[in-house]
């Protein structure tokens, strides 16, 4: 998943949203809230599509009464089930007022006792059944001779992709770029419109190779069709979307994306500061591109030492600047002749959303302050 892109399609929208009238609960002031608690211990899953439909509010102009039931859900959740992704919801919609006070006490009173001696948070639900275990596929110490030269696309925003394209060259792939000039905020979009500031940073950091402009709206059956045509083993992408399958079906063997956190546990946004609070091995994974929320046939993982990092935008420094070791690692594991991908179970994590910054204030001041 881009760490950078929105959720906002209905096609992407978790499983759990089985009582089509659920959200009918926010609005009834005589919602009882005491039997949603009970529900929440004894079936989270099910309110997981609601989480999914809560989270897009956060910016949206929302009656008293309605914010309210809101803030009653995500307290519910929280002081039930101790996942804290309801927490991490309740501060987006938390306001300084007496009537949001008491409930906002108690959510905090629970976190501070979620916290270990360190600061993490405690784990809740399924996910303490699944341990990070990246046994033999851990990318870093595999392989990368490669069997036969592949057919590589890379595509995306060209300035990324310089360190690439000269290590798969040299190995003797055949490599193409592709820009496809869009970005979801539209003042970025329009100054990817001008071709030639975006070739010198091409050339500033490093890429001095030809790339391919695509000048389609990036869900134009068009953009697949040139895709084709280049008859592509694999691709890796760096882009700012939703990516539909009109890119990821191009591929013969698919789309790797690359996604800061550890599959299938750490699914979504935030997911380097969710690793961090939650005291989950930060490993970044490659895994190719479905219709899910990275949700795709794992590739591999890739470790790294971010110990000197004393905040989390550091450790994001760390992470990018890393990302062409673990591209050029991904592509030639997957295009080998006995590559097979690591299942991406669907039932072993789940969906974050992006992180609240009173927690990662509590991250940098805490877990990573030296």
């Amino acid at each position: 998943m881009n760490q950078n892109q929105p959720l906002n399609t209905k096609d992407l929208q978790p499983e759990g949203l089985k009582d089509p009238g659920m959200a009918a609960l926010l609005e009834d002031v005589n919602t009882d809230w005491e039997t949603v608690k009970k529900k929440f211990k004894t079936d989270p899953a099910q309110f997981e599509g609601l989480l999914f439909k809560i989270h897009y509010k956060r910016k949206k102009t929302l009656t008293p009464a309605y914010r309210l039931g809101v803030l009653n859900f995500l307290a519910a959740g929280y002081l039930s089930t101790n996942d804290v992704r309801y927490f991490n919801e309740l501060l987006w919609f938390y306001t300084e007022n007496d009537a949001d006070r008491p409930l906002v006490d108690a959510c905090m009173e629970q976190f501070n006792s979620n916290l270990d001696n360190k600061g993490h948070h405690l784990l809740s639900g399924r996910l303490k059944q699944y341990p990070a275990d990246i046994s033999g596929y851990d990318l870093s110490v595999a392989d990368q001779t490669g069997d036969t030269p592949l057919r590589v696309c890379l595509i995306g925003f060209p300035p990324f992709f310089g360190r690439i394209m000269k290590r798969l060259k040299m190995e003797g792939h055949h490599v193409e770029q592709y820009f496809l000039p869009y970005h979801p905020n539209r003042h970025i979009h329009r100054l990817l419109k001008f071709r030639l500031p975006v070739k010198l940073i091409s050339l500033l950091a490093g890429n001095f190779y030809a790339y391919r402009t695509l000048d389609h709206d990036h869900n134009d059956e068009q953009v697949g069709r040139v895709l084709r045509e280049g008859n592509f083993d694999i691709g890796f992408h760096k882009l700012n979307l939703i990516i539909r399958e009109n890119i990821f079906s191009a591929f013969r063997i698919g789309l790797i994306n690359d996604h800061w956190g550890y599959l299938p546990l750490l699914r979504g946004k935030s997911t380097i500061a969710w690793s961090l609070l939650l005291n989950i091995p930060l490993i970044p994974t490659l895994h190719f591109i479905n219709k899910g929320i990275d949700s795709g046939p794992i590739v591999g993982y890739y470790p790294f030492n971010y110990s000197k990092a004393g905040s989390i935008d550091a450790v994001r420094n760390m992470t990018r600047k890393k990302m062409p070791e673990r591209a050029i690692a991904s592509i030639m594991h997957a295009g080998s002749k006995n590559f097979m991908p690591k299942e991406n179970t669907p039932g072993a994590g789940v969906t974050f959303y992006e992180m609240h910054p009173w927690l990662c204030k509590h991250i940098d001041s805490r877990l990573l302050k030296k």
